[in-house]
């Protein structure tokens, strides 16, 4: 929700400084993108941590949501890649966070976004999933460095940059 909340909502040209000069790249897992989303599927929530975190004005939930941040088209929008990472076997956040949030991305324009299914939530071998993901970053900075590239072509393909994530549901 913070690399969020840093790259589309505005805090960083706040202080002078351009997105894509600080952030190479942004991980989301398991991730909370939506507060309103996440309190009409977990109604408990609200008490446990939204209301202490965010307060009860639904308005401030909706202002520190990044499903309801950025400028379409804005550098800040389409520059940045992300990877959103999300276990089908986390009973915490649901699928819909992760879906709302890609879906919010292709709507600003980014064309850089892969959404990865874990088939595991909390594996016997942490280690292992350390690797994939980061094997995942890796690979999507060098398809960040190749689409830069004067030899890297005129934009990304569907090949080249993953899963092109438009909407899903």
């Amino acid at each position: 929700m913070l690399a969020g909340q840093l790259v589309l909502g505005g805090f960083l040209a706040s202080r002078g400084l351009q997105v894509e000069q600080v952030i190479r790249g942004c991980v989301g897992i398991e991730g909370i993108y939506d507060l309103e989303l996440t309190d009409r599927d977990y109604p408990t929530y609200r008490a446990m941590f939204i209301v202490a975190a965010f307060g009860a004005d639904t308005t401030l939930w909706h202002d520190a949501s990044p499903v309801f941040q950025g400028e379409p088209g804005s550098e800040a929008a389409i520059s940045v890649p992300w990877i959103l990472i999300h276990s089908p076997d986390d009973e915490l956040v649901n699928q819909a966070q992760t879906d709302a949030f890609a879906a919010h991305l292709a709507e600003l324009g980014n064309t850089h976004v892969k959404v990865l299914s874990l088939e595991r939530h909390m594996p016997p071998d942490q280690g292992r999933l350390a690797d994939d993901i980061c094997l995942v970053v890796l690979d999507a900075a060098v398809e960040r460095e190749r689409f830069r590239s004067p030899l890297g072509g005129s934009g990304p393909s569907s090949e080249r940059s993953g899963r092109d994530h438009t909407a899903s549901t």
